[in-house]
């Protein structure tokens, strides 16, 4: 009785990601809740690798049915969320959002390594996102990312004796608020 509950509640959460994927693909514009389920995602990626899990300890012909899925899930969100690789395959009207932890320019102090800057400042260049987020973000020259003619950066926040601060750096107009 209880392996077909856990069964059941593994092909509910199956469903969702499939339905959330073929959504994805296709459209389902006529069905409102397939566009909830997308804001769910990542839950119902981490429920099915969960039971893949499960099922791989208590009963593997089960495994199955979250392997199916997150298989087509692996190929259903790709195009929407690239963590890594080239922009070469960027659509007209895509665009790229950066975000990054600048830990103050410092880096690590732990490592005892310095020079983060120019290697952050490098590797933002290299990525040429239309919109940039910097968190814990020191100071940068006006000139030193010229390509982003919009900025917004925040209040102060003080932490410690530093000012840490957020910032975004935009190639397109930003709205005001």
């Amino acid at each position: 009785m209880i392996r077909k509950t856990v069964l059941f509640l593994n092909a509910i959460f199956a469903i969702g990601l499939f339905l959330s994927g073929l959504d994805q693909l296709i459209g389902l514009d006529s069905l409102s809740l397939i566009h909830f389920l997308n804001l769910l995602v990542p839950l119902l990626v981490g429920i099915n690798l969960f039971f893949l899990v499960f099922w791989f300890v208590f009963k593997r012909s089960y495994t199955l049915l979250s392997l199916l899925v997150l298989f087509f899930a692996l190929f259903a969100f790709e195009p929407f969320l690239r963590l890594f690789g080239s922009h070469s395959d960027t659509k007209a009207g895509d665009f790229n959002i950066l975000t990054l932890n600048a830990h103050t320019f410092d880096g690590p102090k732990w490592t005892g390594k310095s020079g983060y800057k120019d290697k952050i400042i490098n590797f933002v260049a290299e990525q040429n996102a239309d919109i940039i987020c910097l968190q814990e973000f020191q100071y940068l020259d006006e000139n030193e990312l010229p390509q982003y003619p919009y900025r917004y950066l925040n209040h102060f926040s003080e932490r410690g004796k530093r000012y840490l601060r957020q910032i975004i750096y935009s190639k397109c107009p930003m709205v005001e608020k």
